[in-house]
Order: C-alpha cells, then structure tokens, then sequence
C-alpha cells in the first residue's frame, strides 16, 4: 500500500503511513503526508470527540521562529514571521477554549487556552546539519534547543500562571537536511511532527518543520497549494496540536501528560490536527490571507478553522472562583470570568441552585456572587454553571470551590509570616 504522506509530521503531528492511530502512541506528534493520487476525502462529522487525560496545555502561545542555519529559504525568512503573528492573535486561537482545562475535573493542569504572540525570528548556527546534504536526528534537534538556549542565542522559555510553558520554538528547516525520528524519516513519513525536550527541569515544546517545496520528496504530499499556502497549513497543523496537547511526545499511556487526544470514533484517531490531516481552509488576519489547516472541535463535531454561527456564542471560562473562609455575620463572594454572547449564570451550594434574598444573597444568576450576613449554613462547596441562551448545547460547570464559616475562620493557602506560627484569624 502506498504510504500516505499526509500534511505535515510533528512529535504529535503527521504521519505519511495509514497505521491505526491511537491504538498505540508510537506515532505521536506526527502528520502524514498525502499525495493527491492518493484515495483521500476530508473529514466528515462523525461520532468523534477529543478526550483530556490530565496533561497540560499552553495557555498562550509565545512562539520563536528558528532558522536551522542560513540555508532556510526566503518563503520561510520572509512570510512566516507574519503568518505566525497574525495568526495567534486571531480568532483561529480563540475558538481552542473550548479545550480549556481550568473547568475539567482531576486530574488536571486548570489551564485556559487564549490567544499568543509572536517573538520574532532568529537564526541558529548549528553544531550538526549545517551544510546540506546531512540527516539530523531528533536527539540531535533535542540537544541542539538546549544547547542554544543555554547559550542565550534563543530566548528563554516563558510560563503561564500555572507554572506551564507558553513558549513553544518552531524550528525550520533548509533543502537538503534530512531528519529521522525514531523509525521515521522526513518526507518518507512525515511532513513535520512536534516534540519536548526537558531544559532545566522544565519540558519545553518545539516544532520540526522540513523543506517541503520543490526538489523535496515532500512536494506535493504536504498540501495541494502553493509551497507557502503549504508551509503556513503545516505549521498551523503542529502549533495547534503543540497548544492543546504539549507534551504528547512523554505519554507512554493514555494518561497524563497527555492531553487532548481523540480515540473512540474518531478516523484517523490522534490529535486535534491529526483527525482533519488534509483539510484547509483561508483566513484573512490585519488585512493578511493565510492558509490554515482546520482542526477538529468537539462542539461543532467537525473540523473548522474559525468558529462560526451560534458556535460564537458557546461559553468559555477563563478564571474560576477561589474557595475562601469567612466569619458568622461576616461576607464572602465568589466571581468566575467567561466569555460567549448572551452568558447565564447559575451559582449552587452543595448543587443547589442559589437564589437571591435580601441582605444575604446576591447575584444567584451573575458572574460575581456576594453573601452577607453569614451563617454556618452558608459553608458548603460553591460552583457556577455558565451557558448561553443562543448557543444552549454547552453549558460549562466550574470546579467546586469551599466557603468555610466558623468562628475561628483562618485566611485559607496563606502563609504565616516569619514571626506568626499560625494562619492570621480572620475572626479576631
């Protein structure tokens, strides 16, 4: 059987064979490549749906672009700094809430997905692979990153408020460099794949992104456009599988650190990209038409590059309450902040629906609930749910939170001073 060579092979990426994806996780990160005379259709809805296995995520992209030495050609130097610009501060990152992890149960990273930057491009020079023809491994790209971060030619990584990178380097390629990963070669299995590395204890992401133009056994099985339209949908496909599901190249299971990934249903079974491996679509970003690939949405049970309709309006919660502790007759208030068009809100105790009553209870149906007047019976465990009255099929549950109300009420995950031994009382 021919082999595939899909959209591009990343660490979570494309794959050029038509393996079974998700029975195993041997392939991951990787985008197959797919040549037009191969037998293809796009994705069609299907009972698909992308499952979290409690890994993280990244909150808001940073992305580095890096040039392997000073072979990369012109399309990439010249177009992609824009491309990637634009299009994390678009509305193809936006609708990735959906995949947010502050509002799934443990095990969890409590991340929201938002919108990134773009740092800028820098040029390596590389202690292996600098002057085509050479074969680069992926262990060699590995120790190159680190080796080139340490040094201060590349920035440092930077993190989210949860401790996690938003950082990610995608790294491009000149004709003429081979890279192997595994068992797999560029252009013979992948397109591109993406992958981490541990930098200082930390796993940090990156992209591996090939020549796929012309005189490239990649010509032609990386997209059906033009060699940029090509080279924009294959560093869509890995920057977005990096987002949603970063450090998929240390998942020996199907548990944490993975994240989202699709199994049950869903053909080809694998990553966010994965699932559309060949569907592209055009957006127009500050005046700038780019090609995109689209990705799967479990809302919209099909692949999409934007949100569009009621799929707008869906609800998407990017700070959740915190829990507290408060004194009898004292007050406490909780808040979470959503997005979507015509929110609703319901704020429970203990999953019963609160309602407001004078000089006790206020904004039962808003974003911000305030009690007053506390009595022992306030104290339970205090959640939201957030939906929307024009998109009704999602409605978004927030972890439950904790009021304490006791006499002795203390100011909750606050560390004592040096000189106290005791969490200050609130009550005093």
């Amino acid at each position: 059987m021919r082999l595939q060579l899909g959209w591009a092979l990343l660490a979570s990426g494309f794959f050029l064979s038509t393996l079974a994806r998700g029975q195993d996780l041997s392939d991951r990160g990787i985008q197959k490549l797919h040549f037009p005379s191969d037998s293809f259709s796009p994705p069609q809805p299907q009972a698909c749906a992308l499952t979290y296995y409690g890994g993280p995520v990244i909150s808001n992209v940073a992305v580095v672009q890096v040039s392997w030495g000073s072979g990369v050609d012109a399309t990439v130097t010249n177009n992609l700094p824009l491309f990637y610009a634009d299009i994390v501060n678009s509305p193809y990152i936006d609708w990735l809430c959906e995949y947010n992890t502050n509002v799934r149960p443990v095990p969890t990273s409590s991340q929201a997905i938002g919108r990134g930057t773009f740092y800028g491009l820098l040029t390596i020079t590389p202690s292996v692979g600098a002057t085509p023809p050479a074969t680069v491994t992926n262990t060699q790209i590995q120790n190159e990153l680190v080796a080139q971060i340490n040094a201060g030619v590349l920035p440092q990584p930077t993190f989210d408020a949860q401790g996690h990178v938003n950082t990610v380097y995608m790294i491009h390629f000149p004709s003429g460099i081979t890279i192997t990963r595994d068992s797999s070669t560029s252009c013979v299995q992948f397109c591109a794949y993406h992958y981490s590395v541990t930098i200082n204890g930390i796993e940090v992401p990156y992209g591996v992104m090939p020549y796929i133009g012309s005189g490239s056994a990649c010509n032609g099985g990386c997209g059906a456009g033009t060699y940029l339209q090509n080279i924009e949908s294959v560093s869509s496909h890995e920057l977005v599988e990096a987002i949603t599901d970063t450090d998929v190249a240390l998942a020996a299971t199907f548990a944490a650190p993975l994240a989202w990934y699709g199994r049950s249903g869903c053909n080809p079974n694998g990553e966010i990209g994965d699932i559309c491996n060949g569907s592209q679509a055009s957006i127009t970003v500050n005046g700038h038409t780019h090609t995109v690939q689209k990705q799967w949405s479990n809302r919209a049970n099909a692949c999409i590059a934007v949100a569009a309709g009621t799929q707008v309006d869906c609800p998407c919660i990017s700070a959740v309450p915190s829990a507290t502790a408060s004194c009898p007759g004292g007050g406490a208030s909780f808040s979470v902040t959503a997005s979507g068009g015509s929110l609703t809100y319901q704020w429970r105790r203990n999953t019963t629906p609160l309602v407001d009553a004078a000089g006790h209870i206020a904004g039962a149906n808003t974003a911000s609930l305030v009690l007053t007047n506390l009595i022992a019976g306030d104290a339970g465990t205090y959640d939201v749910l957030v939906g929307s009255s024009t998109c009704t099929a999602t409605t978004l549950t927030t972890p439950g939170v904790a009021l304490s109300v006791t006499p002795d009420a203390t100011t909750p995950n606050v560390t004592p001073p040096p000189s106290s031994t005791a969490a200050q009382s609130l009550c005093s």
